[in-house]
């Protein structure tokens, strides 16, 4: 096993060890405020915050533990572990947004890491398509509380531009500089250089970033000339396809639980023939469908 061996990616095992445990010393304070009393607490909390001053070296640990905007950032993408997904339909498993967004962006790197073997994509592209499956969902912290029956008053274009408007002022604000606009990037927010044709911001175009300018292509064959380019190809429609085949399988294992509910089938069932003859999911779609036929 390669992550046994001390010299192997050595920076990369320590970042991820100190984002391990930077998340449980963010899911600690949930624990610590009820149970503070608790026998042995202090101990655990003296514990975690050793380990922590370990990586204090790394830049991204020491701005955690100033409590202020790095930590307000990171705070509100976890609250999306405790946002459900199918708030209106009975699922088992359940499963949270935060969750979601990992299988989507795991999904997308699996499928491209292929086409990179392949000579089709670049490193670039992977990276920057990966990060905008992770983050796609982002918006949804400043919306959630919209309910369902108000956003179809207001409908799909209006939803978009207060989410865009209410991220970058409360989320992508928190962040530096030079990471928030690449955050503004992956989302497709940045409204002084996003594309005027777009009626409505999509984060799932296939888009390049070019002589500071975003140029969108809706013929997907073009966008693939540049996915090799060095102009931060984002291939958004992979993207949606990712999405769409995460929440179908959602419905899938819900079903294959015993749970059939009416809505459940209805979907699966909808999302399959749309998925069901692409090329980078159709043969994952049609396997995941061979469990509950």
């Amino acid at each position: 096993n390669y992550f046994e061996h001390e010299e192997f990616l050595q920076t990369e095992k320590r970042i991820i060890n100190a984002a391990h445990y930077l998340a449980t010393y963010w899911e600690f304070h949930f624990i610590y405020k009820v149970a503070f009393e608790m026998y042995g607490i202090e101990e655990t909390k003296k514990e975690i915050e050793n380990r922590l001053e370990d990586f204090y070296d790394l830049i991204g640990v020491q701005k955690f533990s100033l409590r202020k905007k790095s930590y307000g950032f990171i705070d509100l993408c976890g609250q999306l572990r405790f946002q459900k997904r199918w708030i209106q339909t009975v699922r088992i498993p359940e499963t949270s947004v935060l969750g979601h967004v990992f299988m989507v962006a795991s999904l997308v790197y699996f499928i491209l890491n292929d086409k990179n073997k392949e000579e089709y994509v670049s490193d670039n592209c992977i990276v920057n398509t990966f990060f905008t499956a992770l983050f796609h969902d982002l918006p949804e912290i400043v919306t959630r509380d919209v309910v369902s029956g108000i956003k179809k008053i207001l409908g799909e274009k209006d939803i978009k531009i207060i989410e865009m408007e209410e991220t970058k002022n409360r989320i992508i604000k928190l962040l530096p500089t030079y990471i928030a606009k690449e955050v503004e990037y992956y989302l497709n927010i940045i409204g002084e250089i996003r594309d005027e044709k777009e009626d409505i911001p999509n984060e799932f175009s296939n888009r390049i970033f070019k002589e500071e300018k975003i140029r969108k292509f809706t013929d997907e064959e073009e966008f693939k000339k540049y996915c090799k380019s060095e102009y931060k190809p984002i291939w958004g429609s992979l993207v949606k396809e990712c999405d769409t085949t995460i929440a179908f399988a959602e419905a899938v294992y819900s079903i294959k639980h015993g749970l059939v509910s009416k809505e459940l089938k209805k979907a699966s069932d909808k999302l399959y023939k749309n998925l069901i003859n692409s090329r980078n999911v159709g043969k994952l779609v049609k396997s995941l469908y061979q469990e509950i036929i």
